[in-house]
Formats: structure tokens, C-alpha cells, sequence
């Protein structure tokens, strides 16, 4: 079968993936043999293995995105030492001239 023969899933992931492929066999299931009907079954079994979880399991993974949402809200916190320690020639740039000053800056 030539690659141009094989259409690509319309959805997303293992399902997609096995429509795609049972499409390429046109005839109905009751036509298939017991091995073909057999074989089918435990395709269709296998990718749909996992896509449902138990209340426990599906606490246990939010509870896990929950952990990894608060580790990236996390801030560093650096001290005004260790920031200046970070100061090289290479990364330092010439004073910037904003204008004159406007407003209550000069106090």
C-alpha cells in the first residue's frame, strides 16, 4: 500500500489512528471471519485500554498537575548581593537617556 493510499486521522491519537486504519478495510464486521472478528476486537480493546480511569486514579493525576501548576507559580526570590555578583563587562550597557524629568521624579 503506497503511503498517498493511507488517509491521515481527522482526530487525535490511538482512536484516529485505529478509524484510519479499520477504514481501509471496507467490509462490514459480519462479513470477517471469526480470526479477522477476533483480531479486530482486541485492536479496538487495546487502544481504548487506559482511556478510562477509575475515580482514584483521576484524582491522583489532577493532583499531580495541580503540584506541577504550583511548582511553576514558584518564584526564585535573589538577593540584590547575588544579582550584582551576575554583573560582567560583557552584560552591561551604556547609561540610557530617558528625557528631562516630568512629573514628581525630582524629590
Amino acid at each position: 500500500m503506497r503511503v498517498e493510499d493511507v488517509r491521515k486521522p481527522e482526530g487525535r491519537g490511538r482512536m484516529a489512528a485505529l478509524a484510519n486504519e479499520l477504514a481501509r478495510d471496507p467490509r462490514p464486521f459480519r462479513e470477517l471471519s471469526p480470526e479477522e472478528r477476533t483480531a479486530r476486537l482486541e485492536k479496538i480493546m487495546g487502544v481504548g485500554r487506559g482511556l478510562m480511569s477509575t475515580s482514584e486514579e483521576f484524582a491522583h493525576q489532577k493532583l499531580e498537575e495541580i503540584e506541577l501548576e504550583e511548582q511553576k507559580l514558584v518564584r526564585c526570590r535573589y538577593t540584590l548581593e547575588e544579582l550584582v555578583k551576575k554583573i560582567t563587562p560583557e552584560n552591561r550597557h551604556e547609561e540610557t537617556d530617558f528625557g528631562p524629568p516630568v512629573g514628581r521624579e525630582i524629590l
